[in-house]
């Protein structure tokens, strides 16, 4: 069962949405709902438009726009298969959909000819691996995401240029939220928008340090709004972002899942 110091699931299918049972836990009181992941891609076409690269100037593959600070992969196969190196041996394989239903989508990382170097939504933090080209869609994403922990502030950049700071609630010393380079896998969202999660929350490939499982899945770290506001800004949490409910639903309208997702001490 998946927790996002959060959530664990059964996956449901619905007609046009992709939807699921989940079990929050974590930061609040457990409850089951139902939640609807959604995904929101950047389109290469969108991509091409605002950074038109030159006519000499080579593109890697198709999907790839030049200029922008990041892109992501989606799977295409109904599990994908990761290597330790392009051609070498393999370490996992990956299912095309993740517990919540939502595109197993991963941050892009580096590119070999026609293999893509990822990171990983598996333990430890920081995991990587390399897949084929034909077996991922790539799209570029023009947004990151910067958390400084010891400013409590989440920082959003739009291709490189900072835009917007949102007060942030963090970990406490006991279950500090783990640093490093992650990205965005999923965006679920709550029936009880009033609720320990707020109306929305993000899931990151990012999973504590400290703690070894919550609420009887992985402890993975997620982003999310709260029903106690008065904890946004505070070490406060088991190792997840915690936002305003104005600035998650914000935010849940902007990034496209395999948005990069940097924890700054």
């Amino acid at each position: 069962m998946r927790s996002l110091l959060l959530s664990g699931a059964a996956a449901a299918a619905l007609t046009g949405a992709v939807a699921l049972a989940v079990t929050l836990g974590g930061d609040g009181e457990p409850a089951t709902a139902p939640v609807a992941a959604t995904p929101v891609a950047a389109t290469p076409q969108v991509a091409e438009q605002l950074a038109r690269p030159s006519e000499d100037e080579g593109l890697p593959f198709d999907g790839w726009a030049d200029g922008y600070p990041s892109h992501a992969v989606t799977a295409l196969t109904p599990t994908l298969a990761v290597h330790a190196t392009p051609d070498g041996q393999q370490t996992h394989e990956l299912s095309r959909f993740r517990a919540s239903g939502a595109p197993l989508t991963l941050l892009l990382l580096d590119v070999a000819d026609d293999w893509l170097q990822v990171n990983l939504p598996v333990q430890p933090n920081g995991s990587t691996g390399w897949v084929r080209r034909d077996q991922v869609e790539v799209a570029a994403v023009r947004y990151r995401v910067d958390v400084s922990l010891s400013q409590h502030e989440l920082r959003l950049y739009d291709l490189d240029t900072l835009v917007e700071t949102y007060p942030v609630g963090v970990g406490t010393a006991a279950a500090p939220t783990p640093g490093g380079l992650f990205s965005i896998t999923e965006l679920l969202e709550p029936t009880n928008s009033d609720g320990s999660y707020g109306p929305f929350a993000f899931g990151l490939n990012a999973s504590s340090e400290v703690l070894t499982e919550y609420a009887g899945g992985e402890p993975w770290v997620g982003i999310h709004g709260t029903n106690e506001p008065e904890s946004v800004g505070r070490d406060t949490s088991h190792g997840c972002l915690r936002l305003t409910n104005d600035d998650i639903t914000e935010l849940a309208g902007l990034l496209p899942l395999g948005t990069p997702v940097r924890v700054l001490t």
